[in-house]
């Protein structure tokens, strides 16, 4: 197949990649950057899910998916903990 998009700027390891129901966006787990949601058709960064910042990296995120309905977005961490996300705001719910 053939490349459509690159998504960059992400500035760490990216582990997980996930389409929204509708498939207008994605989310993207960004290690110890937390997780970013773009636009599917052109990669623009729409809001970041940032976890507080730590030296040793416990806040390292593993995971992220939508929720069924798209609204909402979880994430894992090595610290031990999920966290649901607003999906439209980026704020911790």
């Amino acid at each position: 197949g053939e490349c459509l998009r690159t998504l960059e700027g992400h500035g760490d390891l990216v582990n997980v990649v996930e389409f929204s129901p509708d498939g207008e966006q994605v989310v993207l787990s960004c290690g110890s950057r937390g997780a970013r949601i773009c636009k599917s058709d052109s990669g623009e960064s729409l809001c970041k899910l940032e976890y507080k910042q730590s030296w040793f990296r416990r806040d390292f995120v593993t995971f992220a998916s939508f929720d069924p309905t798209g609204e909402a977005v979880v994430t894992a961490s090595r610290d031990g903990t999920a966290r649901l996300w607003c999906a439209g705001t980026g704020e911790c719910v």
